[in-house]
């Protein structure tokens, strides 16, 4: 998996968290991966990875596969930054439910970024629901 693919991996599982993948979130996948030139580099089309990720995940039960492959895959900086795309893809809908923070904190430990740096990189989105913490927001 190349760093590409692992940010939009990322964001699809973080899609698909609770359980649905919302046409807001589709839109806003397409939108990200049209104009963000880092995602020009893609070998496969988006509508072709999101159907990968989502058949690997139904049928094989692997995201703990997938998100080791997308640890591995980047750099340090990196995991941080699928982190962010990964909470922007989880409040792209309005709302927060328990599996999408229990998904936000099993990202957090398979990309190997401590609470501290969580709290870091997710406060932007606490204080827009006028939290100190992400895990703090109630849906």
């Amino acid at each position: 998996m190349n760093k590409e693919e692992a940010f939009l991996c990322c964001m699809i599982l973080s899609c698909a968290s609770d359980g649905n993948f919302e046409k807001v979130e589709a839109s806003t996948l397409l939108t990200i991966s049209s104009r963000f030139p880092i995602f020009k580099k893609l070998p496969k089309s988006l509508s072709l990875i999101i159907e990968e990720v989502k058949a690997r995940v139904a049928n094989d039960k692997t995201e703990d596969y997938l998100l080791k492959d997308i640890s591995v895959s980047l750099s340090k900086n990196d995991r941080e930054v699928a982190l962010v795309f990964a909470t922007i893809m989880i409040f792209i809908d309005g709302t927060i439910n328990e599996k999408e923070k229990l998904f936000l904190s099993k990202l957090s430990s398979f990309l190997e970024i401590d609470d501290e740096r969580f709290d870091a990189l997710t406060y932007p989105f606490a204080i827009c629901y006028e939290e100190n913490n992400i895990m703090d927001v109630l849906s």
